[in-house]
């Protein structure tokens, strides 16, 4: 059974997380983030869901074959 969590603390957690990064971030490099602080893996969904709410800006960067995330 997945981990229960507290979506707003997350979603503080990924907002300060790109904010202080001050460049996009993978995907992978915001759970890193996220596993320090004892959050589940659900970025990818949390990540869109912010995304479509114009929270934060989002595209595939098929090079690196990842999303990459960033705040403007």
């Amino acid at each position: 059974m997945p981990k229960e969590y507290d979506e707003d603390r997350v979603t503080k957690a990924i907002l300060m997380t790109l904010e202080s990064y001050k460049k996009p971030m993978t995907t992978a490099e915001i759970q890193k983030v996220l596993d320090e602080i004892d959050c589940p893996d659900i970025p990818p969904l949390l990540l869109n869901k912010l995304k479509m709410r114009g929270l934060i800006k989002g595209k595939l960067d098929i090079k690196r074959k990842t999303y990459l995330w960033w705040i403007e």
